[in-house]
């Protein structure tokens, strides 16, 4: 899977479980995958949320097995969080 843009939406910090969680759009060429991404709030940052983001694309099976690459284009996190 090669991922062309990330886009975030609604990202919102919840005091008091002191996270911060959204929705982030990946777009690929096949199409678009939309995941629910949470990080500590004290490591909030579009890292933390991307990070979330490939740490639940690698346990999907054809990404587990090592069937399927993740690649992402080199503009892909130009301002992900820009229209959040």
């Amino acid at each position: 899977m090669h991922i062309t843009k990330v886009r975030a939406r609604d990202v919102r910090r919840d005091k008091h479980a002191d996270r911060v969680s959204g929705v982030l759009l990946l777009e690929t060429e096949s199409g678009q995958i939309s995941l629910n991404v949470t990080a500590p709030a004290k490591e909030a940052s579009d890292d933390a949320l991307w990070l979330d983001a490939l740490r639940q694309l690698r346990r999907l099976p054809e990404f587990r097995r090592d069937v399927t690459r993740i690649t992402l284009a080199a503009s892909a996190l130009d301002g992900m969080c820009a229209e959040a």
